[in-house]
């Protein structure tokens, strides 16, 4: 049995430290801080095995589960300017000019946090079900998971980024072989999440023939319903 533990200083614990200083660098990547940040989350195994088994009314309540889980992230971290939730992603951008509110552009940190904030709110979101047919949605809630991945885009990439999305969303019907006029707004168009009147708000819409701008003495995003 070993005797009186010794005090152990700041000193002591960056000696230790040193010799892992190399490997933690090394993996430690930062984004840059002069471009947007694009952070893009996956739901694990969402459009398979778990939402083959859904009702068309429990395949919704998982969308507008997702998209509330969109609009808490935009909510918890401040330098998000506009987000879109179609299928089973999310993606928000970021303002890679927030250093601080971005953990300092840290790949690793912001990953880890926006993956388990998102599986938290998402699973918090999914547990408000009272509906009929709970049991349907046992696989997400016991394995509802988020993965994600993260990089810089430049400011003349935002528009066409969410296009490219939105373009994933139609494609998604096509894929499936089913008629794409019949299905519901959230369905072929996700849901576009945008900051106005002090609140982040979601608009099932279709913005292929609009523009995403920046409002005036704003650096949040908005649809404008202009003519490219």
């Amino acid at each position: 049995m070993s005797g009186k533990q010794k005090i152990i200083s700041q000193y002591d614990y960056e000696k230790a430290e040193k010799k892992f200083e190399l490997y933690i660098r090394e993996s430690d990547l930062l984004l840059r801080s002069d471009e947007y940040i694009v952070m893009h989350l996956d739901g694990v195994k969402f459009t398979g095995k778990k939402c083959k088994q859904l009702s068309a009314d429990n395949k919704k309540y998982v969308f507008a589960c997702l998209m509330q889980t969109a609009i808490n992230l935009c909510n918890k971290f401040a330098s998000a300017r506009i987000a879109y939730v179609a299928g089973d992603e999310i993606s928000i951008l970021l303002d890679g000019s927030c250093i601080k509110e971005n953990y300092h552009n840290r790949v690793q940190k912001i990953i880890s946090l926006f993956v388990s904030s998102a599986t938290l709110f998402f699973n918090i979101e999914l547990r408000k079900f009272n509906g009929k047919d709970k049991e349907q949605l046992y696989d997400f809630l016991n394995d509802g998971l988020f993965a994600a991945k993260t990089y810089n885009i430049t400011s003349e990439m935002v528009n066409d980024y969410f296009k490219w999305r939105l373009l994933s969303c139609k494609k998604l019907i096509f894929d499936r072989r089913e008629k794409f006029d019949e299905k519901a707004d959230w369905e072929k168009y996700g849901a576009l999440i945008t900051f106005q009147n002090g609140k982040w708000t979601a608009n099932k819409v279709d913005f292929e023939m609009s523009k995403l701008c920046k409002q005036p003495q704003d650096e949040h995003y908005v649809l404008k319903e202009v003519k490219l």
